[in-house]
């Protein structure tokens, strides 16, 4: 599939390998789909030294894409390289990590590749700074990472605007992503949204998914939740239920996670069960602990008792510094 959505890379020099580069982010943003990881892992395999593809591999690996393997500590250290190798995307892509406070891998990256200020509203804003060029030219990779910063972290005067035109321009081109950042304009804000934001929203949310976006299932389920009085429920859940049978380690937990608001039916209980494990398997550190949490009898959230195989994935999780699970392994009984 052809992308219309062009980078450029004005930060390097232009070479065989930069056109290379190029090839790798276009088709990135173009194949969003389990079979697309094959290919980019082969183009890593050739570039790995280039920050660009560090950071899309590590992109792909920490939300399981590509039916790739999570890996949340090697892909924080890839991006942290990345970064201080001065490519803009994972710079961006650090900083919304930390600003989700995502602690645990954070603590986990080795010290050379931790940000050498504490100061994130600097670092923000000296992001935004190289960014800005990328945008300018329509870089629509360029275009979403400085809308993640903007969604995610402390923003530097006048970035608003920006990240107003920046969206306008999305929609204007129709990327598929536009409805996802708008989306998580209102997630990350103080601005509630209203009955007919929310439904305006959905069916936009619904065509991104099935332009490749499974980002957008996450989405559409926390819209329709919580915003939209006769959203359908069950359209959600279907969307989550087809990314995870796509390979998406994210939509795997998040939809055995909705499986567990309807334990009243047991095939809920049986599938909440089955895609814990199935995301666990796949490196889910969320789903290792929440497996365990289903399992354990102890606990108030167990659907079906089997302790030792519960203490497994806690152990599990605890040895990738799941804080929660540290916490049960040190006081068991406390579920």
């Amino acid at each position: 599939m052809t992308n219309r959505f062009k980078p450029t890379m004005l930060w390097r020099s232009s070479s065989m390998e930069d056109t290379r580069l190029e090839g790798l982010i276009n088709y990135f943003l173009s194949n969003r789909h389990v079979e697309a990881g094959r290919i980019i892992l082969e183009s890593y395999e050739d570039l790995k030294e280039a920050p660009e593809a560090m950071f899309i591999f590590a992109n792909m690996m920490d939300c399981g894409l590509g039916n790739l393997h999570v890996d949340e500590r090697l892909a924080f250290q890839l991006t942290s390289q990345a970064a201080y190798q001065e490519c803009p995307y994972a710079a961006a892509e650090l900083l919304r990590l930390m600003a989700e406070e995502r602690t645990y891998n954070y603590r986990l990256a080795p010290a050379r590749s931790r940000p050498k200020s504490n100061d994130l509203y600097e670092w923000c804003t000296e992001t935004l700074k190289n960014l800005e060029p990328l945008v300018a030219k329509g870089d629509s990779l360029a275009n979403r990472q400085y809308l993640s910063i903007y969604h995610h972290a402390p923003m530097a005067d006048g970035a608003q605007i920006t990240a107003e035109n920046i969206l306008k321009e999305m929609y204007r081109q129709k990327d598929p992503a536009a409805p996802i950042l708008r989306a998580w304009s209102y997630v990350n804000s103080r601005t509630r949204m209203d009955h007919d934001i929310a439904n305006d929203l959905l069916p936009q949310l619904e065509a991104s998914f099935f332009a490749g976006e499974h980002e957008a299932a996450h989405l559409h389920t926390w819209v329709s939740r919580n915003f939209s009085e006769d959203a359908d429920q069950d359209r959600s859940l279907e969307l989550l239920s087809q990314s995870a049978e796509a390979g998406v380690v994210g939509s795997m937990h998040l939809f055995a996670d909705a499986c567990t608001n309807r334990l009243k039916n047991p095939e809920m209980r049986r599938l909440a069960i089955k895609w814990f494990a199935k995301a666990a398997r796949r490196g889910c550190v969320d789903s290792m602990f929440r497996l365990g949490l289903s399992l354990d009898p102890n606990s108030e959230y167990c659907i079906i008792p089997n302790e030792d195989t519960a203490m497994r994935w806690y152990e599990r999780a605890a040895l990738k510094r799941h804080p929660e699970a540290l916490f049960y392994l040190e006081c068991p009984g406390t579920g």
